[in-house]
């Protein structure tokens, strides 16, 4: 089974909007005459909504899982074997590690709703 499940849009989306609504702020200030760095703010939060509706959130594969950073170039990789099983627990794909500890791989709120039922469902084969 290898499969990618992408990060929720109602995140992104609201990403999108605190970032218009600031911007549309920054420009009624502009108006007024006056300036405020918050217009980074607004950049900031376009660009991570705008990142968000189109990044994979997890990959899950034979042997192992990778998660991605929301922005930039940097994941984490996981390696799965018979002593250190990829479960599902209370929404969370988790990774037991061989010391007991338990490692969150993803978790169903920050998921898209259909890639979601589409790695449960996989996983319950």
């Amino acid at each position: 089974m290898s499969m990618d499940v992408r990060y929720n849009p109602v995140v992104g989306w609201v990403f999108i909007v605190l970032g218009c609504v600031g911007a549309i702020l920054q420009i009624w200030l502009l108006l007024l005459g006056s300036f405020s760095v918050f217009v980074i703010f607004s950049v900031f939060c376009l660009v991570v909504g705008v990142v968000l509706l189109r990044r994979t959130y997890f990959s899950v594969y034979p042997g192992g899982a990778t998660t991605y950073a929301m922005i930039g170039p940097a994941k984490r990789d996981f390696v799965v074997d018979d002593r250190q099983p990829l479960t599902l627990e209370g929404g969370r794909l988790v990774i037991r590690l061989a010391n007991g500890k338990r490692k969150t791989v993803g978790s169903r709120a920050m998921s898209r709703s259909a890639d979601w039922k589409a790695l449960v469902a996989a996983m319950n084969r």
